[in-house]
């Protein structure tokens, strides 16, 4: 007989790992990060251009390998990707010469 039990919401903590919240926070800002990037149709060479990181820095993270990344981190590329006018990015600015 297989036994179900019921999942705390959190994988993570469910598999016992000690660090769950911030596995689960880091993921879930993966995930808005990912969006955001897609809905602007950016690549992600485009992105990490306009975040100021290593175009593998930021694919390592889109992959899900986001454990050398800080959530502060982690939290200030989305705040900037979501942000309406993130115009100390450049984000939407065209800086070609006229």
């Amino acid at each position: 007989m297989i036994e179900i039990v019921e999942s705390s919401g959190n994988v993570y903590a469910d598999l016992g790992l000690a660090d769950a919240d911030d596995i689960l926070a880091k993921a879930s800002m993966t995930i808005t990060l990912d969006t955001a990037i897609k809905s602007r149709g950016w690549t992600t060479q485009k992105a990490a251009a306009a975040l100021g990181v290593r175009k593998a820095k930021l694919r390592k993270v889109l992959d899900g390998r986001f454990h050398k990344v800080s959530a502060r981190e982690l939290d200030s590329w989305v705040a900037a990707m979501t942000s309406d006018q993130p115009s100390w990015l450049g984000i939407g600015v065209d800086n070609r010469r006229r």
